[in-house]
């Protein structure tokens, strides 16, 4: 059995022993801990900002296609929660949901007066 094999197989069967080492050791040394992530991530803000542009370049293509499909497949209730009524919180006018933040936005709404 090499290095490798036998690393694994030790972590494997001493799993709960070793997350319980951790949790101790984290639970003692939680300030010290916090603050190196703390200066890690001011001292990488830029390198962490170009990463997330990278991925979202690097995923945007296969989130825009999940969301078509999505809306390709659930068409329907998507139509009927957009078209379903709603009441106005300030007027209480009856408005469909999909209206809803237009309806705000008019005079009907924004002068309405409650007794």
């Amino acid at each position: 059995m090499d290095k490798k094999e036998y690393q694994k197989n030790y972590r494997q069967n001493n799993k709960e022993k070793i997350q319980t080492l951790k949790k101790i050791y984290y639970d003692k040394n939680r300030e010290e801990i916090l603050e190196k992530k703390k200066l890690y991530n001011l001292e990488n803000k830029e390198k962490k900002k170009e990463y997330q542009k990278q991925y979202y370049i690097r995923t945007r293509t296969i989130q825009n296609e999940k969301n078509t499909e999505y809306r390709k497949v659930n068409a329907e209730i998507i139509k009927e929660k957009r078209n379903s009524k709603v009441k106005c919180d300030r007027c209480g006018c009856c408005v469909s949901r999909g209206y809803l933040t237009k309806h705000t936005k008019t005079k009907k709404c924004i002068n309405y007066k409650c007794d």
